[in-house]
């Protein structure tokens, strides 16, 4: 398995700033549980949305919906961005075996190529 690569959405042992304030705050909240990819994407998700309202200045679906597109969001992996189709484009982090431990090697954005 040494030299295998992964790409993952998020894992508790990120060190970011925002990702270990999450893991902190979790695992305060929930008696030393650690958090799994489901409690970090949903939380992650919340702020977004939030974000999105406060720069729609409205809660209603359409506008948050046009906000989306203007915001770049600050995520514990990396800046999100919305596409001229509503898509999300989300960081990974990539993921390394090096001497028999799994190593962060980054993060990583793509862009969506949609058919014509």
């Amino acid at each position: 398995m040494e030299g295998a690569i992964q790409a993952i959405f998020w894992l508790p042992s990120l060190q970011t700033e925002r990702s270990l304030n999450f893991v902190g705050n979790y695992k305060k909240e929930y008696g030393g549980e650690e958090p799994n990819n489901h409690a970090y994407s949903h939380w992650e998700s919340m702020h977004l949305l939030a974000e999105a309202i406060k720069a729609a200045k409205s809660s209603e679906p359409e506008a948050v919906r046009d906000a989306l597109k203007t915001i770049k969001y600050e995520s514990a992996v990396g800046s999100v961005q919305f596409d001229d189709h509503n898509q999300a484009k989300l960081p990974i982090i990539l993921l390394e075996i090096a001497e028999g431990k799994i190593e962060a090697r980054g993060n990583v954005t793509g862009d969506i190529t949609y058919p014509k």
